[in-house]
């Protein structure tokens, strides 16, 4: 199913923090770019435009994601974003089997210390 680029974008913002956005913008674009996002020629390493970005809303950096990078970048974010997702759901499947394994040991580890105390209190 191909998907327009304002499609992919909407997902992104969806399925995207803030913090998550910057980080897609500095990982694609230059130090020159990210400053003329800024509005103005500020001076300073990567690092600190990008702390910069940061406090713009989130609404101008899915803005600044559509106008600045190509579908393809976009489309990849996306992608990985959705395999994070799936993978976290995964996680929270194998994590409930866990705990339901995990129950039947702890209620015979509870269990032990009372029979210790009616083996000493029949003594």
């Amino acid at each position: 199913m191909a998907e327009t680029k304002s499609e992919l974008v909407e997902e992104l913002s969806s399925q995207s923090t803030k913090a998550e956005l910057v980080e897609l913008l500095g990982s694609r674009l230059k130090k020159d770019e990210i400053s003329k996002l800024l509005d103005d020629e500020v001076e300073g390493t990567k690092d600190e435009l990008l702390r910069k970005l940061n406090s713009r809303t989130k609404d101008e950096l899915v803005q600044a994601v559509e106008s600045r990078l190509t579908k393809d970048e976009i489309e990849k974010a996306v992608v990985a974003g959705r395999d994070d997702s799936d993978e976290d759901e995964a996680d929270d499947e194998r994590d409930e089997g866990q705990d339901e394994q995990d129950e039947p040991r702890a209620a015979r580890q509870s269990e032990e210390p009372q029979r210790e105390i009616d083996h000493c209190a029949g003594l």
